[in-house]
């Protein structure tokens, strides 16, 4: 079976095998803690980037960036600054049924109005796409009484 690594482009390798340098000399100067919640680092123009999945760890970590840049150093790599963020929160959809409702009333002459519309496009898919809509709507229109 083939590793996975080589499925991969070689970019993709370089950038994978840089991550995991850079976590292994973070581990040496930051609270084990502290390592679950660094996603990602990469080097971009001699600026270390540390991507965190939580906005608390970067009051604690700011005070390592020092020690964080002399390990990244002894690596060879070129670090002159660091450059922290933060991960966006996940945000939860809720549900808003009665927004729904209203959004579906449909205009009594909306359909044919989209229909007079497709009659202007020139690209046949458009025209189909529009003349169905057309349809459906006009379908909805009749099966509710006014």
């Amino acid at each position: 079976m083939k590793d996975f690594t080589t499925l991969l482009a070689p970019e993709a390798r370089q950038t994978i095998q840089l991550n995991r340098q850079l976590r292994a000399a973070l581990t040496k100067c930051v609270p084990p803690a502290a390592i679950s919640a660094v996603s990602l680092c990469r080097l971009e123009n001699d600026q270390l980037h540390i991507t965190l999945t939580s906005a608390s760890w970067l009051s604690r970590l700011r005070f390592t960036e020092r020690t964080i840049l002399s390990e990244v150093r002894a690596l060879n790599l070129t670090a002159t600054r660091l450059k922290w963020h933060v991960l966006p929160g996940r945000v939860e959809p809720q549900r808003r049924e009665s927004i729904r409702q209203e959004a579906l009333v449909i205009p009594v002459d909306a359909p044919q109005r989209v229909l007079a519309a497709a009659k202007n496009f020139e690209d046949d898919s458009l025209r189909d796409a529009l003349t169905r809509v057309a349809n459906t709507m006009q379908q909805r229109l009749n099966e509710k009484p006014h």
